[in-house]
């Protein structure tokens, strides 16, 4: 078997029916895929896909385990020579699908990863981001940086990338094993960026970006200043700052990270004529996010 998408669901019953009908194939035998769905949550995912979709393999928790740890426990029972890391938010457009499949036959690679845009066409940030990360937080210098490899994501030529998306992602299972999956102290958000480093400096090479129409990823572009959201993406980051980085690194990392947070408090102020707005409750409480997941 070539490949095993795999699919951490949390609530996702809405999302799940779009992304399964974006490339589901009713007769899943003597293909080349699997799909695997592993449900952290009681929203009705698993009677539906049952229902709807019978030869899916489902994992059911009694608990949210976190992004990083579904994936894991999926991974062990995949039986594809790859792993496409999907998230159920997500649909697969125009090309994609046959694309992915034809270049995993024929490339001599480990590691894949493919564009996400949102809704509109325009591409995701996680699809944008680049080591080293201190760079990803300078204002005006980053988009300049972005605007380029939007313009390298756009062709119809492979592109070689430090840091894919973690909502696709693909990676060749003995790989995989190798360097032991997601690390699962990272609970959601920056793992995919902890993978990657990983990838890179086991398989000593970049993620190819694979030629595509791309995948939409419905989530963030609606509730881009949601504070929860934006708190467990700080986590993220510095957790994986306090793993990777020497202290005086980490600090300079986290006043970029605040630096970044007054700048877009100042312009929420200004938009909305209040004081009182997400950015700015996540520098007054820096101490919930600043020590990442080790909290």
């Amino acid at each position: 078997m070539l490949i095993s998408f795999i699919i951490v669901c949390y609530n996702s019953l809405d999302d799940i029916k779009v992304c399964l009908d974006s490339f589901y194939h009713k007769d899943l035998r003597n293909q080349e895929w699997e799909i695997l769905i592993i449900d952290n949550s009681r929203d009705g995912t698993i009677p539906y896909v049952k229902e709807n979709y019978p030869d899916v393999k489902i994992i059911d928790n009694n608990e949210n385990l976190g992004f990083g740890k579904g994936n894991n426990q999926a991974a062990k029972y995949a039986k594809g020579e790859f792993l496409f890391f999907l998230n159920p938010d997500t649909k697969m457009r125009g090309n994609t699908f046959s694309r992915t499949m034809d270049r995993l036959r024929r490339e001599k690679r480990s590691s894949f990863g493919v564009k996400t845009t949102f809704e509109d066409g325009s591409v995701e940030p996680s699809s944008l981001q680049f080591f080293p990360l201190f760079v990803n937080e300078i204002p005006l210098l980053n988009l300049l940086i972005k605007k380029r490899i939007i313009k390298r994501l756009n062709s119809n030529s492979p592109v070689e990338r430090s840091i894919v998306s973690g909502a696709a992602l693909i990676i060749k299972k003995d790989l995989w094993e190798r360097i032991a999956g997601f690390d699962e102290c990272f609970f959601m958000y920056s793992e995919e960026v902890d993978l990657c480093r990983r990838i890179r400096k086991s398989s000593n090479e970049k993620i190819l970006m694979i030629p595509c129409d791309g995948i939409t990823h419905y989530v963030g572009k609606s509730t881009p200043n949601d504070e929860k959201r934006l708190r467990l993406i700080l986590r993220g980051k510095m957790h994986y700052s306090i793993k990777h980085y020497k202290p005086i690194q980490r600090v300079s990392y986290k006043h970029l990270l605040l630096f970044s947070l007054r700048l877009r408090s100042m312009k929420e102020r200004i938009l909305k004529k209040g004081r009182n707005n997400a950015f700015h409750n996540l520098i007054v409480h820096h101490s919930e996010w600043e020590k990442g997941y080790y909290l």
